[in-house]
Order: structure tokens, then C-alpha cells, then sequence
């Protein structure tokens, strides 16, 4: 054996076996971080309850929190609440603060094939998005007086409204 090698062969090919599998891991876990909850209860509820979301939630820092009921209910706040991807897809879910002023921090925010609701209760709510609100010409968003919607980008496919005054 040379003396520039300090492993002989079996501890050398160990070694790589181990590395491997070690960068395997972090790859799978990496992939694996984000999913998709979606919102399942059609009464409305609370946003961190577990059993509104399949699968079983509530969404986190990474994941995709998708609205697609087909009908208008209420998903409360009960504290500040963190995703990656805000989805409404159908429906008309009406997002509200309870017991306090509460927001709701997304990176993205997609309202397309249903309406987003902003308001509903004494307490205010702030939808924060870091990146880009998009509200499609099939779709609306409406924020109630003491709402807010704070946006970095916002992209709208079609604006009613009662246009400039006379």
C-alpha cells in the first residue's frame, strides 16, 4: 500500500457507501418539505385544526394552503399563520381574525376560479404576500374596511370598478 493513501480499499469504499446514503437522505428530505393542504371542512373552521385539511394539517412555512370548496365559509385566524402558496381555486372562503388582530404571511397568492374574502370579524387580518398576489378576471378579492392586503407584486387579469369620477 502506497503512503499517500490512508484508507485502505474496504474502509475507502465504506466511506463512499456512507456519503452516499447520507446525501440520499437530504436529497429525499428536501424534496419531500413542501406539500399541498387543502382545505376540507365546507362549515368553515378554525385555520390550525388539524382535521379541516387533508391531509391532516394545518399547512406550514413550505406548504401550499388550497381553498377549491365549492361554497362561501369562513376560516378563522386564531394567530399569525405562515405558507409558502396561498390557492383559491373555487368557492368563496372568507378569511377572519379572531381574539385579536392576526396575519397571514405568504410568499405567492393565487385567487383564480373562486373569490377570497377579507373581513368578517371586529378583529383585523392582514394578508401579507412577499412576492406576488395575482387575482385572475374570473375571480375577485375583496377586503372589508380594517383588512388589509400588503403585496410586493400584484397581478390582476380584469378590474371592475366604478372607474375615474366626473
Amino acid at each position: 500500500m502506497s503512503r499517500s493513501s490512508c484508507l485502505s480499499r474496504p474502509s475507502r469504499a465504506a466511506a463512499r457507501i456512507l456519503i452516499g446514503a447520507i446525501a440520499s437522505i437530504f436529497a429525499v428530505n428536501t424534496t419531500c418539505d413542501a406539500a399541498v393542504f387543502v382545505w376540507n371542512n365546507s362549515g368553515g373552521g378554525v385555520y390550525t385544526v388539524g382535521s379541516n385539511w387533508t391531509p391532516a394539517g394545518p399547512p406550514g412555512a413550505v406548504d401550499t394552503a388550497r381553498f377549491s370548496l365549492g361554497n362561501l365559509y369562513t376560516v378563522s385566524f386564531a394567530s399569525n399563520q405562515t405558507a409558502s402558496v396561498l390557492d383559491v381555486i373555487a368557492g368563496t372562503p372568507t378569511f377572519s381574525a379572531s381574539a385579536a388582530p392576526r396575519t397571514y404571511s405568504v410568499a405567492n397568492a393565487t385567487v383564480h376560479g373562486g373569490n377570497l374574502l377579507l373581513g368578517g370579524s371586529a378583529f383585523a387580518l392582514d394578508l401579507s404576500v412577499s412576492s406576488v398576489l395575482t387575482v385572475n378576471n374570473d375571480s375577485f378579492l375583496t377586503i372589508n374596511q380594517g383588512n388589509d392586503a400588503h403585496v410586493v407584486g400584484l397581478g390582476l387579469g380584469g378590474v371592475v370598478g366604478p372607474g375615474p369620477e366626473h
